[in-house]
């Protein structure tokens, strides 16, 4: 896919674009982001890119709800993300907002509560040999939490489900 001289990717043709995103789009769900860079630094530009792209939304190779509903499951279930982290990398892509508002109910409230004090009790379990004060504790829960997307209300609301530490 690469020329040999130049590391650069190697132009399609427009005949052979569609196939290999096809292709490209078979194995793993995609944005209409991922799919514009991706067809574009293979010199598909303008008219072509714009026909092409919607030949793949009207065959439903490419589904934005789709693609937004399988990441919110995947970066929540695997990756314990929060909401506000999920978000931010949807919008990332260009996904629109009431796409994402569809995509973000998959989140069942109940399964995100747990998750938040699970992940609450296992960093408390390896911070506490280093730090004896439930303060210091608390905090550096919190700003572990909230660098993986979750908002302080959850974060509140998991730590009262829990009691001390």
């Amino acid at each position: 896919m690469f020329d040999e001289d130049s590391k650069q990717p190697v132009k399609w043709q427009k005949s052979e674009a569609y196939d290999r995103i096809v292709n490209y789009c078979s194995y793993q769900e995609r944005s209409l982001k991922d799919i514009r860079s991706k067809l574009i630094s293979h010199g598909i530009y303008h008219n072509e890119l714009e026909d092409l792209i919607n030949q793949l939304v009207e065959e439903n190779i490419v589904n934005e709800l789709r693609y937004a509903s399988s990441f919110v499951r995947s970066k929540f279930k695997y990756n314990h993300w929060g909401k506000n982290k999920i978000l931010g990398e949807l919008r990332f892509e260009q996904i629109p907002n009431s796409t994402i508002l569809k995509a973000m109910e998959e989140i069942d409230e109940k399964e995100y509560l747990l998750m938040t004090k699970t992940l609450i009790k296992k960093k408390a379990k390896s911070i506490q040999k280093s730090s004896p004060s439930p303060v210091i504790i608390r905090k550096k829960i919190f700003s572990f939490l909230v660098q993986k997307g979750f908002s302080y209300d959850d974060i509140n609301l998991a730590f009262e489900g829990i009691g001390k530490l």
